[in-house]
C-alpha cells in the first residue's frame, strides 16, 4: 500500500496457492505367493489458484461542516483456477509378488482417468462509504464479473448492493437517558443483487471420446448444452436490528430476509426421441425468505472469573416459484431405482420435498392385502383342517407422493466460555430440528436382515406361527391395520413378508419408502478445548516468544439426542447433484482429539 497523498492511497496485493499431491495405494495380496487381491492405486492431483488485485481509495473527513466522513474505494481483481487430477491402477492380481506398479497387473494396464478444471473470472468494483454525524451510515457497492464459463456476450454479469444503518442511541438525544438499561441500538436495512456463472465445460457441446477393443468410437453426452446460458441471478432484502443492554452485557442481533433467485442453469428434462436425456438452460424461479439471531451475554465477570454465552439460530425456507414454461414439475434426482425415493420440485411447493411410495390408509388405519400366487388367488395352505394365509402385503400408493422434506425448521448452536486466571474452557454444541431425511443405510439394513431391530421374531420372539408342515414357532408377525374393505388383519406371517416388504434397497415391486424417512433432528457436542495462557513473566525471559497458549482440543464428541434410530448417521446426508436429505451407506462420524501450541514471535 502506498499513500499518495492524506486522502489518496492505492493498493496492490496477490496470492499463490500452488499443490502438487500424489496418492498411492496398496491392496496386500492376500495368499502366500504374494499375488490374489493385490492391487496398486496411483493419483495425482495438480491445484493452482492465483488471485491479484489492485485498488485505489479516496477518503475525506469532516466534510460540510465536520458532520460527513466519505470514502470511494475502486478497483480491479482477477481470480484464476486451474486443477489437474489424473489416476489409474492395476487390473486383476499380481503378476510379480509384492510388486506395487501399474504395469504388475494380470490383465493391461486400463485408461487412466483424468479431470480438468480451468476456469478465470476478471472483476471491476467500488464501494462508496458515507456517514453523518457518526449514527448514520450509507454503504454503496457495484461489481462486475466475466467468467470464462460463459460464451462471450453472455459472460457480464453487473450486481450492485446498499446497505443503511441507523444508531438511534445515538441519533436521538436524552434516549439513553430515558432507557439506561439500553446501551447500543441500531437499525439495519440493505438491498443486494448478486451473480453467478457455472461450471467450467458445460455449455458447449463436445463428443465422448472411448476406446473399446482398440476400436474408438464417439458418443454424444446424455445432457444437451446451450451455449446461449446467461448468469444465476438472486435479489435480496433485508432488515434488521442490534441491541445492547444493560451497559452491553446482552446483546442482540435479528435479521430477516426474503430473496429470489431466477435465471437458475438447470438440467431440463427432454423427451427421449430428442437423443438427449435433458437440456441445460436458464430456468426457474427460487423464492427464500428465513430469518437469522445472535444473542449473546456476560452472565458472570469478575476479576478473576468470567462466562460468555452465545445462542444463534437460522430459519430459512425456499419455495419454487417458477420453472420452464408448460413444466409443473422438475425431477432433480433419484436413488434405489424406479421403485425407490425421488426429489422434485413443483411450482408452488418448497424446495426438497422427497418423493416415494406410500402406505395408503382407511379411517386413519394402514391397508394390507394377502399376497397372491400367479392366478391372482390368495396364497394359503391348511393344517388339522383350519386355513392359514402365508403373505402379507401393503396396499401402496399408485404414484410417488410427497413423505417429506428436507428443509429443517431451524439450525443454529450455543457457545460458552469460561475463563478463569489463565485457564480458559470454550465448549461449542451445534444442532439441527426438523427436516426429513431418507436413510437408505436402514432400508437397506432392514430390508436384508443385517440391523438388530430383524433379530426379535429370528430369536424366537415373534408371534406363534404354524407353518405347512404343522410345526410351530414364535417367528411370526402381524401387519396390523386394515384390509380394503375395513376388516381387521388378524394374520400372522412369516417375518420375512414385514421386513422385505416394508424395507429394502433397490426393489422392483415397490415398499413404502416413507418407512425408512425420519424427522432428522439432533444437537452435537461439536467442540470443547481447554487452554492454558502461559503468563507473560514467563515468556518474556526468554526474549524471543511474545505470546504463548496451549490446548487440549476434542471435536465430534458424541450427540446429545437424536430423533434417529441408533446406528444412523444424522449428519451422514449423500451429496447427489441437487438432491437433498438422502442417506445411503455413511460412515459412522469419528471423534478427535488433539494437542494445540499457538505462538507468536
Amino acid at each position: 500500500m502506498a499513500d499518495l497523498t492524506d486522502f489518496l492511497n492505492v493498493t496492490a496485493q496477490g496470492g499463490v496457492d500452488n499443490s502438487n499431491d500424489v496418492t498411492t495405494v496398496k491392496n496386500y495380496p492376500t495368499d502366500v505367493l504374494g499375488q490374489a487381491n493385490g492391487a496398486y492405486k496411483l493419483a495425482q492431483a495438480k491445484n493452482l489458484s492465483t488471485n491479484l488485485q489492485a485498488f485505489a481509495r479516496l477518503h475525506k473527513d469532516n466534510l460540510f461542516g465536520k458532520e460527513i466522513n466519505a470514502s470511494l474505494t475502486a478497483g480491479v481483481e482477477s481470480y484464476y483456477r486451474n486443477d489437474y487430477i489424473s489416476s489409474n491402477r492395476t487390473d486383476g492380481s499380481l503378476v510379480k509378488p509384492f510388486v506395487f506398479a501399474l504395469n504388475n497387473g494380470s490383465n493391461p494396464v486400463p485408461q487412466p482417468e483424468e479431470t480438468k478444471y480451468t476456469k478465470k473470472i476478471n472483476s471491476a468494483y467500488s464501494f462508496l462509504n458515507l456517514s453523518y454525524k457518526n449514527y448514520l451510515f450509507l454503504e454503496a457497492t457495484a461489481r462486475n464479473d466475466w467468467s470464462s464459463t460463459l460464451a462471450n456476450g453472455s459472460n457480464s454479469y453487473f450486481y450492485p448492493a446498499t446497505n443503511l444503518s441507523y444508531v438511534f442511541t445515538d441519533g436521538i438525544k436524552g434516549l439513553q437517558n430515558s432507557l439506561p438499561w439500553l446501551s447500543f441500538g441500531k437499525l439495519k436495512l440493505s438491498y443486494a443483487e448478486t451473480g453467478s456463472d457455472t461450471d467450467p465445460y458445460s455449455i458447449f457441446n463436445l463428443l465422448d471420446v472411448t476406446t473399446n477393443n482398440g476400436q474408438q468410437a464417439q458418443s454424444l453426452p446424455g445432457t444437451l448444452k446451450f451455449e446461449g446460458v446467461k448468469p444465476q441471478k438472486s435479489r435480496s432484502f433485508e432488515a434488521g436490528i442490534n441491541l445492547g443492554l444493560f451497559k452491553n452485557r446482552l446483546n442482540i442481533d435479528l435479521t430477516g430476509y426474503t430473496m429470489k433467485s431466477f435465471n437458475q442453469i438447470l438440467d431440463n428434462p427432454l423427451a427421449l426421441s430428442s437423443g438427449f436425456n435433458n437440456v441445460k438452460i436458464n430456468t426457474g424461479s427460487l423464492g427464500n425468505t428465513g430469518f437469522e439471531f445472535i444473542i449473546s451475554g456476560s452472565p458472570i465477570k469478575t476479576k478473576d472469573f468470567s462466562w460468555d454465552v452465545s445462542i444463534s439460530g437460522a430459519h430459512a425456507k425456499t419455495k419454487v416459484l417458477e420453472l420452464q414454461d408448460g413444466v409443473e414439475t422438475l425431477t432433480l434426482g433419484n436413488f434405489f431405482g424406479g421403485s425407490g425415493i425421488t426429489q422434485r420440485v413443483k411450482v408452488g411447493d418448497y424446495y426438497g420435498t422427497l418423493y416415494g411410495k406410500d402406505f395408503t390408509y382407511l379411517n386413519g388405519q394402514k391397508v394390507v392385502k394377502r399376497a397372491t400366487g400367479t392366478d391372482d388367488l390368495p396364497l394359503q395352505y391348511t393344517v388339522d383342517g383350519k386355513t392359514y394365509y402365508a403373505g402379507t402385503q401393503w396396499v401402496l400408493t399408485q404414484d410417488e407422493v410427497p413423505i417429506g422434506n428436507s428443509q429443517p425448521m431451524l439450525t443454529g448452536g450455543i457457545t460458552n466460555t469460561f475463563k478463569y486466571k489463565a485457564f480458559s474452557l470454550y465448549v461449542l454444541a451445534d444442532a439441527k430440528i426438523g427436516g426429513d431425511t431418507f436413510f437408505g443405510s436402514y432400508a437397506a439394513g432392514m430390508g436384508s436382515g443385517n440391523l438388530v431391530e430383524t433379530l426379535k421374531e429370528r430369536n424366537g420372539g415373534g408371534l406363534p406361527l404354524v407353518y405347512p408342515d404343522g410345526t410351530t414357532a414364535n417367528t411370526g408377525v402381524n401387519f396390523g391395520g386394515v384390509f380394503t374393505n375395513g376388516t381387521p388383519n388378524t394374520d400372522v406371517v412369516n417375518y420375512q413378508w414385514y421386513y422385505q416388504g416394508t424395507f429394502s434397497a433397490w426393489n422392483h415391486l415397490g415398499v413404502p419408502r416413507s418407512a425408512s424417512v425420519f424427522k432428522n433432528s439432533w444437537m452435537k457436542l461439536r467442540e470443547v478445548a481447554l487452554t492454558y495462557q502461559v503468563p507473560a513473566k514467563f515468556i518474556q525471559k526468554t526474549k524471543v516468544i511474545q505470546n504463548l497458549s496451549l490446548s487440549l482440543v476434542g471435536r465430534d464428541l458424541f450427540y446429545i439426542f437424536t430423533t434417529i434410530p441408533k446406528g444412523l448417521n444424522p449428519e451422514g446426508v449423500n451429496s447427489i447433484g441437487n438432491m437433498q436429505g438422502i442417506e445411503y451407506g455413511s460412515l459412522p462420524k469419528t471423534r478427535s482429539f488433539g494437542f494445540t501450541i499457538r505462538s507468536s514471535f
